[in-house]
């Protein structure tokens, strides 16, 4: 299977989401999972197959580029990410930075982090947990 592929105008956060504003150390889309790298307290795009890119913070809510502020998706019951999910449905962290796969995607050498759940009607519950071992 490949990542999903996400409508960028299509990501929208339940009103009972919780967000928060952050600078960017490169540039993102919507719905891209993020990390805050320690040495520089930015955000970049998190990748399964790197520990140093974990763990997931969050999700973009925004565009943006390098040193633009904008903001982050870290909780969300019923967020709408932007590509068909359906209920049951699990997506993890894609080994291509920034990427979202579906849990069968999960293969050797790849850190397993869980991102979403889907409840139905192409919503998802924010649910991030990284293993933080890789799969052997």
């Amino acid at each position: 299977m490949a990542d999903a592929t996400i409508t960028a105008s299509n990501v929208v956060p339940s009103s009972g989401a919780t967000t928060v504003k952050v600078v960017f150390g490169e540039a993102v889309e919507p719905m891209q999972p993020l990390y805050k790298k320690a040495s520089d307290s930015l955000y970049y795009l998190a990748d399964a197959n790197d520990s140093t890119k974990l763990p997931v913070a969050g999700f973009a809510t925004c565009s943006g580029s390098a040193n633009q502020v904008g903001a982050m998706v870290i909780q969300d019951d019923a967020i709408t990410p932007g590509f068909s999910i359906g209920a049951g449905d699990v997506y993890i962290l894609s080994t291509n930075a920034g990427g979202i796969a579906p849990i069968a995607d999960y293969a050797s050498g790849t850190i397993l982090t869980t991102l979403l759940f889907g409840i139905g009607n192409n919503k998802a519950k924010i649910a991030i947990q990284t293993s933080g071992v890789a799969k052997a």
